[in-house]
């Protein structure tokens, strides 16, 4: 019986290891596609909560030498990229800081 138990719990944290990352790598997307919309300001929320998270997961990783540690480091290297590179064009950059937005 603890054998069942140790393979569905970790089980468990496996499918929870990938819903972080999965929630945290959408969030980074719904931050640079609600960006001036009213609902941006949750989306940062979720983005910052999830950030965090990616970070903890790559330092435990590290420490326990787990060797899938670097995929951590690769979503919260992507999630903070995501969040902070303009991918919109120079025109409609300068267009947006004209009109005040």
């Amino acid at each position: 019986m603890p054998a069942y138990f140790l393979m569905t719990f970790l089980t468990g944290l496996q499918a929870a290891w990938i819903l972080i990352h999965f929630i945290g790598l959408t969030a980074a997307w719904v931050v640079r596609m609600h960006f001036g919309h009213r609902s941006e300001g949750l989306a940062q929320v979720v983005f910052l909560g999830c950030l965090p998270l990616i970070a903890l997961a790559t330092v435990v990783g590290q420490q326990l030498c787990l060797s899938i540690w670097p995929l951590s480091a690769a979503t919260l290297a992507t999630m903070i990229v995501l969040a902070t590179a303009d991918f919109s064009s120079r025109r409609s950059t300068i267009a947006r800081f004209e009109a005040g937005n």
